[in-house]
């Protein structure tokens, strides 16, 4: 992020440096509308905040490749607008040496009791794709017949189409029957494993519809009269919380046996961000 706020801040400077001294541009003879392909090499993140544990939480992101197609109309020199469909995907890592917790259950034969679970080891992996329908206005200085900078600011509304997590761990389960005050242990039969090495994969909940801030920054350049090539650093970010879960304190990562959730169901906001370099190529057409 401060790579690019760098970038806008030097392009705004060479800007005002370029327009005052009045450079001669192409204005009349190039094409107004454009269909271009864009490539995106980005380290992508899923944040979640406030999430269980967090501080014997480790993190590490992934690198991923972002594509879309895009259509654009030249209102001026200076202003285009252009909307696309792209695809993005997502994907954390998350891994904690230990946890555990407590909650009162209820056995077959309908008697309370505190179940009582540890675990360690414990991983996930979070992964997540989206079709993004982006609007953006660019603001481009032309530095020459060839050369110039730009700047894309705008809103892409995005819809989940994959949305999966995979989560492993060991794990005991033992059970306090306060009544008899007795542990009851090492009986798989009644739900009480020990050491037991879960190995879950299954859906998160997202929401069905989400709007990222999007934002873009670097050098244009005309290979031929109506084909142009970009190059720039790239940023996105969620503006609302993906996360479909209900937020709740009571979370337990395991309550049996062959089940996890997932730690996005212990935030209290969860977002999407990548930070990448743009490459893509613009043909006009008319």
């Amino acid at each position: 992020m401060k790579t690019l706020l760098f970038s806008f801040l030097a392009l705004i400077l060479v800007s005002i440096q370029v327009l005052s001294q009045g450079t001669d541009v192409r204005e009349s003879k190039q094409s107004k509308v454009y269909f271009g392909l864009n490539i995106i090499s980005a380290q992508t993140k899923i944040v979640n905040e406030g999430i269980i544990n967090a501080s014997a939480l480790s993190i590490s992101n992934r690198n991923s490749m972002i594509g879309s197609f895009e259509m654009g109309y030249c209102i001026s020199r200076f202003i285009i607008i252009n909307v696309g469909l792209g695809y993005s995907t997502y994907a954390s890592h998350f891994s904690m040496d230990s946890i555990g917790n407590k909650f009162t259950a209820t056995d077959s034969e309908n008697e309370s009791y505190e179940r009582r679970v540890s675990g360690n080891g414990i991983k996930e992996d979070q992964k997540i794709a989206v079709l993004n329908i982006p609007a953006c206005i660019n603001f481009q200085v032309p530095l020459g017949e060839k050369l110039g900078l730009f700047m894309q600011a705008g809103v892409s509304f995005s819809i989940p189409i994959n949305k999966s997590y995979s989560s492993s761990g060991q794990f005991t389960y033992t059970g306090y029957y306060p009544a008899y005050n007795v542990v009851l242990q090492n009986l798989p039969n009644h739900d009480f494993q020990s050491g037991f090495k879960n190995n879950v994969t299954s859906d998160l909940k997202l929401k069905s519809f989400n709007t990222d801030l999007l934002a873009s920054c670097g050098i244009q350049f005309y290979l031929k009269q109506n084909v142009q090539l970009i190059l720039g650093v790239y940023y996105s970010k969620s503006l609302n919380d993906v996360s479909g879960y209900t937020k709740s304190t009571d979370f337990h990562i395991s309550e049996y046996a062959n089940q996890m959730n997932s730690l996005m169901g212990s935030t209290s906001k969860a977002t999407l961000e990548s930070l990448g370099i743009r490459l893509g190529v613009r043909y006009y057409v008319w």
